[in-house]
């Protein structure tokens, strides 16, 4: 999200904005503007290497690529581009950049990925150079200010040319120019820059996978226009329109169906998904393709005729741009592990802020200026917790796949979540510091605000304990998996939820003597012992004891390990941080403990297990790690199960 117009020239904008009134009320009427695909209409299938997709990057590289790095990168003007251009640099000095296969941004974030995928790190120190550090709104406000209440001027052209004059010097860049970096050493990263679809609030991203539902061609489509979509804050940059040619043309023949696409009516219910989500997407694919009369024989009827789309700033409906980053993965999960991924950094760069707001400590009526900031920006904070609690739901999604393989095998896919987070920062005041610098196209502060930014960057990045357990992975140094970070093995959690005739099956109760006398049978080998640790903050909402759907899944595959194991006792004890009396969490881990005992001898039903199912809550009594940081709090947040 972007906010164009600063508080520290209220009188100035003032004056322009009256200026304007009479003017444009005078001599400005409606005006028609060509969309911003105007022409770009897909008449065949890109052939292959020339289609912007994930998967096209994929195919590019070579195989045994061993470790990819993932990012996203959220909105929040300067302050977020100088957030990601921090990590970026972090990254770069440990040769970790090349390792970056993906970024998917929104809003201010979209300035840092698109100029490093088109430049590289080149690209990071003309950014730093001509954007960062600026008074962009030096520059910006004679060009737009005056335009708000013109009826049909394109500011959002306005806007796409002002970056392509500071970032994209040289030239328009266009998606069909990023292609061929991929070939280069090191790669450039497959960028996904989202949007917002206005009238369905829906996440609109740029790549040809969703341009093909609106039967257009992406790789004409200049870059900085992709960017200005992605940071059209309401009312200050005016919609960006895209026309849907599916209305007058059919891309039937060159357009791949969706391989997960099973809704044939609107009537379809929405537990045929695992998630609400991929419903609501479906839909929205469909609407879009199916705005062309007459339709298929057969074809659904969509609740909307979409002619044209009009993109808004991508914050509104995912200010992380974690959603198509997840997507991506999982739905290329299987070439990933075609081409020998054994490793991959998440790291999720995240600008928000939460400053007090003054109408919670006053009884006065909001006025109209606290009623738009709230409607505008309380739907981005919502949006962004919902985007956080993806990021976690990606690893169930991913294991529902199957990761294949063992443990420590050459199959076994280990995922290092990473993130960069002003609600991470330790020091109140520095934390302060940064959630209150604003989120315009300028930092106040200039040279030292960005120094401060990049240097919070660096220090949250390299004291991150999954960057550094990745780190040691990437240097060949063994990694515990008790350690710090809470990293997963895909194939740790790749079984099927626990079916009890199968299992059943695979253990039949033991037959009676042999009818001739063998010899012995050699005793089965001792269990083998294991611990787990489980986040309490995937498996249960905050202060709850009642299982989400998510680790219910988990318990279905750890049901499975004890099975295998021939378990004869499981101590189950749970744990919390300190916040809270000792006797309330005491027995909230005890009330913890019990819902996975629960479940664990429910879904073992039958099999004798109830009675080796122990279970103990010892409230913050042991943590394994300081109660002084949200980071500790959330790691001493744990059921832990021990198995002999």
């Amino acid at each position: 999200m972007e906010f164009l117009i600063t508080l520290h020239r209220p009188l100035n904008i003032c004056t322009r904005l009256a200026l304007c009134a009479l003017v444009g009320a005078g001599l400005f009427g409606c005006a028609t503007n060509k969309p911003a695909n105007a022409d770009q209409v897909l008449t065949k299938k890109p052939a292959s290497g020339t289609d912007y997709s994930f998967t096209e990057w994929l195919k590019a590289q070579p195989d045994n690529i061993n470790e990819l790095v993932v990012m996203s990168f959220s909105g929040g003007g300067v302050r977020a581009a100088s957030l990601a251009v921090g990590t970026l640099e972090a990254l770069h000095e440990k040769d970790l950049d090349s390792k970056i296969a993906l970024i998917s941004s929104t809003s201010g974030g979209s300035v840092a990925s698109a100029i490093f995928a088109a430049k590289g790190p080149d690209g990071l120190r003309q950014l730093n150079e001509s954007f960062l550090a600026r008074d962009n709104m030096a520059d910006l406000i004679p060009r737009l200010v005056p335009k708000v209440i013109m009826p049909g001027v394109n500011r959002s052209a306005d806007f796409a040319n002002f970056l392509e004059e500071r970032l994209f010097a040289g030239g328009p860049l266009t998606y069909g120019g990023l292609i061929p970096k991929w070939q280069q050493k090191p790669p450039a990263p497959f960028v996904i820059l989202n949007s917002t679809d206005m009238s369905s609030g829906r996440t609109f991203e740029f790549t040809q996978g969703m341009f093909s539902n609106i039967c257009s061609d992406i790789r004409p489509f200049r870059l900085a226009q992709a960017v200005t979509a992605s940071a059209a804050f309401p009312f200050l940059i005016n919609p960006m329109p895209l026309q849907n040619y599916w209305t007058n043309t059919n891309c039937r023949p060159f357009v791949d169906a969706d391989p997960n696409e099973d809704v044939k009516h609107w009537s379809t219910p929405a537990f045929k998904y695992l998630y609400p989500d991929q419903l609501g997407a479906a839909r929205y694919r469909q609407s879009l393709q199916y705005s062309v009369n007459p339709r298929p024989p057969g074809a659904p009827i969509p609740d909307r005729e979409i002619e044209y789309v009009h993109l808004l700033d991508g914050g509104l409906a995912d200010n992380l741009g974690i959603r198509p980053l997840l997507r991506a993965l999982s739905d290329n999960y299987a070439l990933i592990k075609q081409k020998g991924v054994r490793s991959i950094l998440l790291v999720q760069v995240n600008a928000r802020s939460s400053k007090p707001n003054a109408i919670d400590v006053s009884g006065n009526i909001p006025s109209l200026v606290d009623v738009f900031w709230s409607v505008t920006l309380n739907p981005i904070d919502i949006a962004t917790e919902l985007s956080a609690y993806a990021a976690r739901e990606f690893l169930v999604d991913l294991a529902k796949k199957g990761a294949g393989g063992l443990p420590g095998t050459n199959n076994a896919i280990a995922i290092y979540p990473a993130q960069v987070d002003f609600a991470l920062m330790d020091e109140m005041d520095q934390r302060h510091r940064a959630e209150g610098i604003g989120t315009s196209w300028t930092l106040k502060g200039g040279q030292d605000t960005l120094s401060f930014l990049k240097s919070v960057a660096n220090k949250q990045i390299n004291t991150d304990p999954c960057f550094n357990a990745f780190e040691q992975a990437h240097q060949g140094l063994p990694v515990d998996p008790d350690g710090n970070c809470a990293f997963l093995q895909l194939s740790d959690i790749s079984q099927p939820p626990v079916n009890i005739s199968d299992l059943m099956d695979a253990h039949p109760p033991a037959a009676g003597p042999p009818a001739m006398a063998y010899p012995p049978a050699a005793p089965p080998p001792p269990p083998a012992a294991f611990r787990l640790s489980l986040e309490a903050d995937v498996f249960f909402e905050f202060d709850q004891a009642a299982l989400k759907p998510e680790g219910k899944l988990s318990l279905n595959n750890l049901a499975v390990r004890l099975v295998n194991a021939s378990a004869k006792s499981v101590l189950i004890t749970g744990h919390t941080d300190s916040v809270g009396g000792k006797i309330y969490n005491l027995g909230l881990s005890l009330a913890r403990a019990e819902a996975v005992r629960d479940y664990l001898a429910s879904s073992l039903n039958g099999l004798g297990y109830s009675a080796k199912l122990q279970v103990e809550g010892r409230g913050a009594s042991e943590p394994l790690a300081s109660n002084g940081t949200a980071t500790g709090r959330s790691r001493n947040r744990r059921v832990e199960i021990e198995v002999q």
